[in-house]
């Protein structure tokens, strides 16, 4: 296993059994032994290794062994007041000095989590699986989890432990949930692969030789992410568009499947412990046959069988495209315009599974590219949510590479769009919300499924409540028949977050009802029915 993924339970957290008097007594917490009736975690001056290791006078305990105390700690261990500790393992100093984990928890990554099995012990709500309903996804206390995402792909060769911190709080701040990020990189970087400190991720030619001071910075943003509440999607070996030279697919073809399955089952070992990740596989590409994307795979779940696996797969595909076996999440891949369609499909799709959101286009320019507006990254957001999508990803042209002026770019209006778009959603009970794929709801002003101008609506099966989004403020017709009860309807305004009343509501129940929402932009309809 990997420095970060130390087995919970059985051998301590922190480095061996030693003088252990067996497991883990009831009394004590998850990493401590019962050393004559006090619960030790056998990293202390009294209780080094074992049970019966006491450090002399001037000593400190490094995990197993007494060291002077004047004296630096071990390479890969850090100083915490009267201890040198790893903070990937240790469950009293997980990740920092001064974060401890709760009794039931241990610690692999430098976050807490639950023992193997256990999904409730208060590390479940990250640890996401599939829903009941099949279209979305809930976390380990069995709340529903809709992906608010953004996409900082290169976050881990890019930026430093302090601007990682900068850019998580920014995006918390914006009720942001989750992020794409590829676990190594091999051209979108000031000096890829190495990271922000020099280091690269492998010592030598293959993918079978990690280096260890790379992987304690993905420990670290893995870790971050998790104490604010963030799921890391994980795309552990991005291919490359075209199976070029942007990815990882010419050196992985050449080192061969059984060096890119070690490579996979070293992610699994050190990140299966971790709740809050799903792993990605592919990166914006889809090879002829999945040898290399199925090696990854049988790597990764040799080691970790808890988490969700998805794809990124090329433009304008779906995650079930090549039927993958390992495949657990699907994901939907579009242009501007066709996302209602694309998400749509995945969504009617048999058997069910949940899709999202998983690209579009980005906020900006990149290379040339057309002028992506902040309107058109709002409708693409929204589409995707309202054609049944568990989730969305939006992204920024200057952020997921974090060219120099990266920071400005954090408060884009694309990116506060997307705030007012999760504000919205997290008051309401989205994952009841089904497509209005047969035009029930929306009669009239619809427009054409797959196309920008597309008027996107999705309602409840028990008629309480309905969404709709009028991508160019045109006038629409409304069957109220399809709601439960005298109905309350409001426009919402996606640009500034602002709601106010639509004319003429409250309506009766039944009948028709044309609406025309004011302002001529994108506009957002609420119905709800008592």
């Amino acid at each position: 296993m990997g420095a970060g993924a130390a087995p919970l339970g059985g051998a301590s957290a922190n480095g061996g059994s030693g003088g252990s008097t067996g497991g883990r007594p009831s009394g004590c917490a998850v990493g401590q032994r019962d050393c004559d009736g006090r619960c030790s975690n056998l990293n202390d001056r009294d209780h080094c290794g074992s049970c019966e290791n006491a450090c002399k006078t001037g000593q400190i305990c490094a995990v197993t062994v007494c060291v002077a105390e004047d004296q630096p700690c071990p390479e890969g261990l850090t100083r915490c007041e009267d201890a040198c500790v790893n903070l990937q393992t240790a469950p009293d100093t997980c990740g920092t000095c001064d974060r401890a984990c709760a009794p039931s928890q241990g610690c692999a990554a430098g976050q807490c989590l639950c023992e193997a099995g256990d999904v409730n012990c208060g590390g479940g709500p990250l640890l996401l699986s599939v829903g009941p309903t099949r279209h979305y996804l809930v976390n380990g206390v069995g709340t529903p989890f809709q992906l608010r995402g953004d996409s900082p792909w290169t976050m881990s060769v890019q930026l430093t432990r302090e601007q990682v911190a900068e850019y998580l709080d920014n995006r918390q701040a914006k009720k942001f949930n989750t992020l794409l990020m590829e676990v190594v990189e091999t051209k979108f970087g000031d000096a890829a692969p190495a990271n922000a400190y020099g280091d690269e991720p492998f010592r030598g030619a293959d993918f079978t030789q990690p280096n260890e001071a790379y992987w304690q910075h993905i420990d670290y943003i893995v870790a971050e992410a998790s104490a604010r509440g963030f799921l890391v999607l994980m795309c552990a070996l991005y291919l490359g568009y075209g199976g070029g030279d942007e990815g990882w697919f010419a050196a992985a073809s050449q080192a061969g499947v059984s060096a890119v399955e070690s490579y996979g089952a070293f992610l699994g070992a050190r990140y299966g412990g971790a709740d809050n990740i799903i792993w990605v596989n592919g990166g914006d590409f889809q090879p002829p046959n999945l040898d290399i994307p199925n090696a990854l795979a049988a790597g990764i779940l040799s080691k970790d069988q808890r988490h969700l696996f998805s794809t990124h797969w090329a433009r304008n595909s779906s995650g079930t495209d090549g039927a993958p076996g390992w495949l657990t999440l699907g994901s939907s891949y579009t242009e501007q315009g066709n996302v209602s369609a694309r998400v749509l499909a995945d969504y009617q799709a048999a058997p069910p599974l949940p899709t999202f959101l998983i690209e579009a286009y980005y906020e900006g320019t990149f290379e040339g590219q057309p002028q992506v507006t902040t309107q058109t990254v709002r409708q693409q957001a929204w589409h995707a949510l309202l054609s049944g999508a568990a989730g969305a990803l939006y992204g920024h042209h200057t952020v997921w590479p974090f060219d120099a002026d990266w920071q400005a770019a954090l408060d884009s209006d694309g990116a506060r769009s997307m705030a007012h778009l999760h504000g919205f959603f997290e008051a309401l009970r989205w994952w009841e919300l089904a497509p209005d794929a047969s035009s029930k709801l929306v009669t009239a002003g619809r427009g054409t499924l797959g196309t920008a101008g597309y008027v996107a609506a999705a309602l409840s099966a028990d008629g309480a409540l309905a969404v709709v989004y009028v991508p160019d403020g045109r006038e629409i017709t409304v069957d109220l028949s399809q709601l439960s009860g005298p109905v309350t309807a409001r426009v919402f305004d996606p640009a500034s977050g602002v709601f106010s009343p639509v004319t003429g509501s409250p309506f009766g129940s039944g009948g028709s009802q044309k609406i025309d929402p004011p302002g001529g932009s994108d506009a957002v309809l609420l119905f709800e029915a008592k």
